[in-house]
């Protein structure tokens, strides 16, 4: 049984602003040493807190919650939300 998912467009948009301080999460998240301690399976991930900022901002835009995050393309700054094909 294939979990292969797509993401499908949503017709809704960030705003640029909103687009420009996702990107700048990134990149600074990106940046980021990665820290394991003694228990690298509980570690935080601090990718986390952009997927949440993401999805807020989806449904601050009028999109319904969903299991899972929204997805985001930075370039069209459109929602993305992941479907079976």
């Amino acid at each position: 049984m294939s979990k292969k998912m797509v993401m499908a467009k949503t017709g809704v948009f960030c705003t640029e602003k909103e687009n420009t301080f996702i990107i700048k999460m990134m990149k600074v998240v990106a940046n980021m040493p990665m820290i394991t301690g003694n228990d690298p399976f509980n570690a935080p991930n601090p990718w986390e807190s952009v997927y949440k900022r993401i999805h807020a901002k989806a449904l601050e835009h009028g999109l319904p919650e969903i299991k899972g995050y929204y997805g985001l393309n930075t370039k069209t700054r459109e929602f993305l939300r992941a479907e079976k094909p």
